[in-house]
C-alpha cells in the first residue's frame, strides 16, 4: 500500500502546485477567475485526500488480509480521484 500511497501523493502534489499557476490579475476574464477557483478547490480536495491516505496507510498495520485488500482498493480508487482532479485542473490552464 505504501507504493500506491506514494504515487497518489505525487499526483496530489501536482494538483496542489497547479493551484499557484496563472493567478488571475485585476483584468482577468471570468473564465480565468473560474479556472483559478477550480484549481483552488481541487488543491484543497487533494490535501484532504492526502490526509485520508495517511490514515489509510496507518490503519494498514493492524489490518487483516481482507481489510488490507479493501484498503488497497480504496487507495487505488483515491488515486483515480486525484488523477481526475489533476486532469480537471490542467484543463483550466488551456
Amino acid at each position: 500500500i505504501s507504493r500506491i500511497v506514494d504515487q497518489a501523493n505525487d499526483v496530489a502534489r501536482d494538483v496542489i502546485r497547479l493551484e499557484r499557476r496563472d493567478r488571475p490579475g485585476a483584468n482577468a476574464t471570468a473564465e480565468e477567475r473560474e479556472g483559478f477557483a477550480i484549481r483552488q478547490a481541487d488543491a484543497q480536495t487533494a490535501r484532504e485526500y492526502q490526509a485520508y491516505l495517511r490514515n489509510l496507510e496507518a490503519s494498514m498495520d493492524n489490518a487483516t488480509a481482507a481489510d488490507g485488500d479493501r484498503m488497497i482498493q480504496q487507495a487505488n480508487q483515491t488515486m483515480g480521484y486525484l488523477r481526475d482532479l489533476l486532469n480537471r485542473s490542467n484543463a483550466t490552464l488551456r
